[in-house]
C-alpha cells in the first residue's frame, strides 16, 4: 500500500473501490484525483481524508516531526517565485494581437500562454468596461476578451476520460460537474456522444470553462469520474 497527504476517502463497496470527497470539504482535493485507475485505488491510502487540516498541524507539532508549520503553498506549489517568471525563462515570449469579441483590435500580447480563460489581470488595455480572456486561438497566437458575460458557458465537450464509479457509463446520466479545483459544482447532463467524448450540459452557467481543464463529476460526496475539456460553446 501507498499513503498520501491528500484530502479524499475511498470505499470499498462491492468489489469496487470508490473515490469520495474529503469528509471536511474546505479542504477536498478529489478533483485532482480522478484519474486514479481501480488497481491504484486499492493500492492507496489516505489518511487525511477524516481530518481538518488545523488538526493535522497540531498533531504534526505534537509528534515533532517538525518544529513548525510552514506557509501554505500558492498557485504553482512545486515552483519557486512567480510561475510567469518561469514561463517567460523556458518559452519566452511571442507578441500577438488582443481582439474584443466584436473584432476590434485593442492591443498586443507577450504571448498566448501568460493567458488563461476568466483572466482579468495583465491585459493592459483600454475599454469602458472590465474585460476578461473569453477565448485563446493558438493557432492565430490571438487572445479574444469580452466584459465578463461572455466567459459564462453551459456546454462543452470533453474527452481523454476516466470512469470510477462504473466500469462503463450509461448513455445519458445526471451528476454535479466541477470545472476547476476551487470552482463550484453545477448541475448537469452528461451524454456519451462518441468513443471518449462526452457532451455537458450544466443548467446554469459556469464562468471561466477552460479547454485543457479536468471536468469532474459527482454523485453526493462520489467521484463518477471526469475528463478533459475540450471543445467550449
Amino acid at each position: 500500500m501507498i499513503a498520501t497527504g491528500h484530502y479524499a476517502r475511498i470505499e470499498e463497496k462491492e468489489e469496487r473501490f470508490l473515490l469520495k470527497k474529503s469528509l471536511y470539504k474546505d479542504k477536498d482535493q478529489s478533483y485532482m484525483l480522478y484519474r486514479l485507475k481501480q488497481w491504484e485505488l486499492e493500492r492507496v491510502i489516505f489518511p487525511l481524508g477524516n481530518w481538518r487540516k488545523s488538526k493535522v498541524k497540531e498533531k504534526v507539532l505534537e509528534l515533532k516531526l517538525l518544529d513548525e508549520i510552514p506557509p501554505e503553498s500558492q498557485d504553482v506549489c512545486f515552483v519557486y517565485g512567480r510561475k510567469d517568471n518561469l514561463i517567460k525563462e523556458r518559452i519566452g515570449e511571442r507578441e500577438g494581437l488582443i481582439v474584443h469579441v466584436s473584432g476590434k483590435v485593442l492591443g498586443k500580447h507577450k504571448g498566448i500562454q501568460f493567458f488563461t480563460i476568466g483572466q482579468r489581470s495583465g491585459l493592459d488595455v483600454s475599454w469602458s468596461e472590465p474585460l476578461y480572456v473569453v477565448k485563446i486561438i493558438p493557432e492565430e497566437n490571438k487572445i479574444i476578451v469580452g466584459e465578463k458575460r461572455f466567459a459564462f458557458k453551459k456546454r462543452f465537450i470533453a474527452n481523454n476520460l476516466n470512469w470510477i464509479y462504473f466500469d462503463s457509463p450509461p448513455d445519458v446520466f445526471n451528476a454535479k460537474v466541477k470545472t476547476r479545483y476551487k470552482g463550484e459544482e453545477r448541475e448537469g447532463e452528461i451524454r456519451i456522444i462518441g468513443k471518449d467524448r462526452v457532451e455537458v450540459i450544466l443548467k446554469e452557467e459556469i464562468f471561466a470553462v477552460t479547454p485543457g481543464q479536468s471536468a469532474v463529476f459527482y454523485k453526493d460526496d462520489y467521484v463518477i469520474g471526469g475528463g478533459i475539456i475540450d471543445e467550449v460553446e
